[in-house]
């Protein structure tokens, strides 16, 4: 689901009314689960009125969106029956798209006229085309009588051909050897309804902050869907036709008691809202983390020449308090008492006690340089190459940015010193060497540093 596109009508579904007065539900009860794959699974009970012998029912009120391989119907009570067949059907049937259901069947069609005797005596139908229906002749001159759609006179009611739905319906054929109530459990998948999360982070300078969620959902699926119980299905689902991917939000190492009550084997399952009418074209929000939450994050600065050019970041961490699933976290502080965003971030679904790392801004008063002055070859067959990087701080406060460099294969660093003082690094992975640098405010300093390649 694009996300940000959407236009986010604060309050609860219930409260969006509906253009005129919704016709009754056929479903006796209702579970809605929507999964962070923009897809949902519907979960109804329904009770029938059947009829001795073969026959269709017809299901009516199915989603437009839905996924007919995955229609499931099991009857819970009522006549003993077999079930013929369960299929989806959408081509929905007005006065003027009935002709094609009636081929072969007799028909009789009155004409716009006043004179009676030009009405069409019942013949069979043949053919149908956009302009013309083609009556069989019943005489002694074999072929075809032809009628101009537009000549025949509409009636003022009429009942569509069996077979045919009005709207998007399920086709449930079944044979019974006695008629009765019937009362089924019907679900299937549908797409077209999705949600996303969303988070804001609120910190302040003393490294303290709340943290508030909430859910932010669409309904595309082309009808409204009354409901007793709503869930948010939050985890990665695996589909049968998903692709391997490499998924660069992956969160890091971390664990922390969280809610169990959330949790159901590899996904969690979060209950919003019991009872309500999910509407269709609705976008709405519904709470996720439903009080402020305390965390504690980390603000820093860091200078990644090979990701982020010649631009300071600043980034803020914190552990999760609970389970996030995936979702865009925008960040706040205050300042003079007015909220002030510092920038947003995505994260993927995040357990308990995970560190949430956001970039949150590009640094204005913070500047960097980063040059090489040495390349040469050693004795031994490696390379060493010295970096120059410049840091200017033109804020009223001290800083440290977390200065890193992108390294390959077998690697030290020799030496490092800010102006003529020695640093300290520190080797963050295999590949990355990392210096922290204090910078005085409205001071310039010059790191220097010296990575032997041993091949």
């Amino acid at each position: 689901m694009r996300r940000h596109g959407w236009m986010i009508v604060i309050g609860l579904l219930v409260t969006i009314a509906a253009a005129g007065a919704m016709r009754p539900d056929p479903a006796l009860q209702r579970t809605i689960d929507i999964y962070a794959r923009d897809f949902a699974e519907i979960h109804e009970v329904r009770t029938l009125q059947l009829e001795k012998g073969r026959q269709t029912l017809v299901l009516p009120m199915v989603s437009p969106e839905i996924v007919p391989s995955t229609a499931r119907l099991v009857v819970n009570k009522g006549p003993e029956l077999e079930t013929l067949s369960l299929s989806f059907n959408e081509t929905v049937v007005t006065y003027y798209k009935q002709w094609k259901h009636r081929i072969g069947e007799s028909v009789t069609l009155i004409l716009k006229t006043d004179d009676e005797s030009d009405s069409t005596a019942a013949e069979v139908l043949r053919m149908v085309d956009d302009d013309y229906l083609y009556l069989e002749a019943d005489g002694d001159e074999p072929g075809f009588i032809m009628v101009e759609r537009n000549d025949i006179e509409t009636p003022k009611h009429w009942s569509p051909p069996d077979g045919s739905v009005t709207e998007p319906s399920l086709l449930w054929e079944v044979d019974t050897e006695r008629s009765g109530e019937v009362t089924i459990a019907l679900s299937y998948r549908t797409h077209g309804i999705g949600w996303a999360a969303t988070y804001e982070a609120r910190v302040d300078k003393e490294q303290t902050g709340r943290l508030t969620g909430n859910f932010v959902l669409n309904n595309a699926a082309g009808l409204n869907l009354p409901y007793q119980s709503l869930s948010f299905i939050a985890g990665s689902v695996h589909l049968a036709l998903d692709k391997r991917r490499v998924d660069r939000l992956n969160p890091g190492a971390g664990a922390a008691k969280g809610d169990d009550k959330t949790r159901h084997g590899d996904v969690r399952r979060f209950h919003v809202q019991t009872g309500g009418t999910l509407y269709d074209g609705a976008v709405a929000t519904l709470p996720l983390i439903t009080s402020e939450t305390k965390i504690s994050p980390t603000m820093y600065y860091v200078y990644d020449a090979t990701i982020f050019d010649d631009r300071i970041t600043k980034h803020v961490e914190f552990p999760a308090p609970t389970a996030m699933p995936a979702g865009v976290v925008e960040v706040h502080t205050f300042d003079n008492g007015n909220r002030l965003m510092l920038g947003e971030d995505a994260i993927d679904d995040t357990p308990p006690g995970a560190p949430v790392r956001l970039r949150v801004t590009q640094a204005f008063d913070l500047t960097a340089e980063r040059v090489r002055t040495l390349q040469e070859g050693t004795p031994t067959g490696g390379t060493r190459e010295t970096w120059k990087v410049t840091l200017g701080n033109a804020s009223g406060e001290e800083v440290t940015v977390r200065v890193l460099e992108r390294l390959f294969g077998d690697w030290v660093v020799e030496s490092a010193a800010v102006g003529t003082a020695e640093i300290a690094s520190k080797k963050e992975d295999a590949r990355t060497a990392r210096f922290d640098v204090r910078v005085p405010e409205r001071e310039t300093v010059t790191l220097t540093y010296t990575i032997l390649y041993r091949r």
